[in-house]
């Protein structure tokens, strides 16, 4: 069961990756609870501007990411590509706590925050050429690098209730993930001769010769309708941290610092259950592992919506982490098989799925905000998740020609 942790610490450059994946994540883990109240109650934005803005971050970050991981592939540049993204993640995160205003909150989320979400792409790109050298044990390395980054949602959150149950103002959080992400942009540079390796281009295939010819590569059919399965099981997850603060908050006896609570308990469960996934994969394909997830995790979603007590809210976590484990960790293999010999490229595929996601729970959260309670956002979002599972299902059974991949990794 520690076989991934272990493979992780005993490999320098995989540990490396690890620990700036870990505080990458750290950043975005002080924000993202607090994110709609933040902009909603705190700023002023109203529910169809917020969501407006959440489908333009995502249209934005997915192109960067895509230039970012053909180009990283390419020409070698995965290493300034990440520097470049925790410095906006850094600037940007600072300016929403220096100015928290609607304009401010806008410009950062449209022009610096998109680059700073790319981070995770890249770095799972590095994680993948070094897993790969290890044969057997690429897809339990990439787990425990996964399960590592899960680490900072069990300990940031709660700390930040802890900071806001003394009287920090919420907007502080963007202060703290500011520092959080410099210190990350410090680890890079400080590690250089570890993460050398990782950044290194890869050994095997072929170049692109343009970018062009990488999103050609991209926008296969197969690979499509691929990240539109991931991008319902996606959605389904962006649709759940857009409303389940809100539904905490409007429960009985819930609070401000219940949301960090419940986000740090949900990601302690989810690390065992990273383990034990990538040890289902001996007996599981990756797909059927997925479609399980993804189904668990949308009944969980629903019920969630209509529970009214924060005691059921807590009982509730055990499935949700379940399934949310196996949703974050076994879809990175998956996708990155999918172009297994364009690391940088593949990686922008969990960004792009990403960005269907949040397109899907955009939409829903912009269009049903005005007509629908937030229980009843939570059914759609459950919904829009077991669609997905079940469209995934299908693609990897069907005998249409061009929905087959070129190579399918179990």
């Amino acid at each position: 069961m520690l076989k991934p942790m272990l493979l992780v610490f005993c490999t320098p450059s995989l540990r490396a990756i690890a620990l700036t994946l870990l505080l990458s994540s750290a950043s975005l883990s002080s924000v993202a609870p607090y994110q709609a109240i933040v902009a909603i109650r705190e700023i002023g934005l109203d529910e169809t501007a917020y969501g407006a803005l959440l489908l333009l971050t995502a249209a934005i970050s997915v192109v960067f990411s895509i230039v970012a991981g053909i180009m990283a592939d390419q020409k070698h540049l995965r290493k300034q590509f990440v520097l470049f993204s925790l410095a906006c993640g850094c600037f940007g995160q600072l300016l929403i706590f220096v100015l928290p205003v609607p304009l401010v909150f806008v410009l950062s989320g449209l022009f610096l925050i998109p680059p700073m979400l790319t981070v995770y792409s890249q770095l799972f790109a590095a994680a993948r050429v070094v897993s790969d050298e290890l044969g057997a044990s690429a897809d339990q390395a990439i787990a425990g690098v996964r399960s590592i980054l899960a680490l900072s949602w069990v300990a940031v959150p709660p700390i930040i209730s802890l900071a806001l149950a003394l009287g920090m103002p919420i907007p502080g959080v963007y202060a703290v993930a500011s520092a959080i992400c410099f210190t990350a942009f410090a680890l890079v540079v400080l590690l250089k001769p570890d993460l050398q390796r990782a950044m290194a281009p890869p050994s095997h295939g072929k170049e692109s010769a343009s970018i062009l010819s990488g999103f050609a590569e991209i926008s296969q059919i197969f690979i499509i309708a691929r990240v539109m399965a991931f991008g319902l099981i996606f959605g389904s997850q962006f649709l759940f941290m857009t409303i389940y603060g809100l539904i905490i908050v409007s429960t009985n006896d819930g609070s401000d610092v219940d949301v960090g609570i419940f986000q740090g308990a949900l990601a302690l469960l989810e690390i065992p259950f990273i383990i034990i996934a990538s040890g289902l994969l001996t007996r599981m394909i990756k797909s059927d592992l997925i479609v399980v997830g993804a189904v668990v995790f949308g009944i969980f979603v629903i019920l969630l919506g209509y529970s009214s007590d924060i005691l059921v809210i807590y009982l509730l976590l055990i499935p949700g982490a379940f399934g949310n484990a196996v949703i974050v960790s076994i879809s990175i293999g998956y996708l990155q098989d999918l172009m297994a010999h364009k690391p940088g490229a593949a990686s922008s595929l969990i960004t792009v799925s990403n960005f269907v996601g949040v397109t899907c729970s955009s939409l829903s959260f912009a269009t049903l905000s005005s007509m629908l309670s937030y229980q009843d956002i939570s059914m759609v979002a459950g919904i829009i998740g077991i669609a997905g599972a079940f469209l995934l299902f299908y693609l990897d059974r069907t005998n249409i020609a061009a929905l087959k991949p070129t190579k399918v990794s179990a």
